[in-house]
């Protein structure tokens, strides 16, 4: 399933211990939760993750299937849908980290980064905006630009089919355009559309992360229509996303760290 949103903050001059951490990660969990119900489907999947020290967390909406999301039969409609999620990621984000910071109560902490990530649709509309203008100046460009943009393109394309839901990716690809690689040796072509960071991502998992997940004290995985489960005890430790649930993972799981 797609990853469709994402909030980030950092949080400098904080010091937590595991207690007041399970507490922010609850507060965070219940803030994603109350801002996601009014814009994403109730089987949608909210992570969220908290590292101490310089306090930061990532608040993630995932498991969106776009088809889900509106009427993508034509190019138009999944265009105006993709323009949706982008909208409601930075809504959604807004939200989370606005109320977190208000209610935290973190005194003297230093707000050092807000970001309001969008996510799979944030690049599929760069794509598509990227796409529009190399073909509304086409004519302007020479066959070398034309060819670089679209090699360029279609790395970007291959981002994205790692990213949607396998169940998704025919319809994405044929939506969002058949590839217009330039007619280059095979050795060339393969060599041009690869990248670090498309080897990368071809080995993430099926979830649609697209990077590397950040290491983590606190961790929370839950779907928005069960809403965020009570915390056990601050004293338990789990390995990530732990719990008798593989896919959902324990509520407020600390990961363990090593003993200094």
């Amino acid at each position: 399933m797609t990853t469709v949103a994402q909030a980030y903050f950092h949080i400098r001059q904080v010091r937590l211990d595991d207690t007041r951490l399970r507490g922010l990660g609850d507060l965070a969990s219940s803030l994603s939760a109350e801002a996601a119900s009014g814009l994403y489907p109730p089987d949608s999947v909210i992570e969220v993750r908290l590292s101490e020290g310089s306090l930061k967390g990532w608040i993630t909406v995932g498991g969106i299937a776009i088809a889900a999301y509106g009427v993508i039969a034509d190019y138009k409609g999944f265009k105006e849908s993709i323009l949706e999620l982008n909208s409601d990621a930075k809504i959604f984000s807004e939200i989370v980290i606005q109320k977190f910071i208000e209610k935290s109560d973190l005194g003297g902490g230093q707000i050092y980064r807000k970001e309001r990530r969008t996510k799979t649709p944030g690049r599929i509309k760069r794509l598509i905006e990227r796409r529009e203008r190399l073909n509304e100046h086409r004519s302007e460009l020479s066959k070398s630009i034309i060819d670089r943009e679209n090699i360029e393109i279609e790395m970007l394309l291959q981002e994205i089919l790692t990213e949607v839901d396998p169940s998704e990716r025919a319809i994405v690809r044929k939506l969002l355009g058949e590839s217009q690689l330039p007619d280059l040796p095979t050795d060339t072509a393969r060599i041009a559309i690869t990248s670090p960071r498309h080897e990368q991502l071809s080995m993430i998992d099926e979830r649609g992360a697209t990077e590397l997940e950040p290491l983590a004290d606190y961790i929370h995985r839950f779907r928005l229509s069960d809403g965020p489960s009570p915390s056990p005890s601050p004293k338990l430790r789990g390995g990530l996303l732990g719990g008798s649930n593989p896919e959902l993972g324990a509520a407020g799981t600390l990961t363990a760290r090593d003993p200094k």
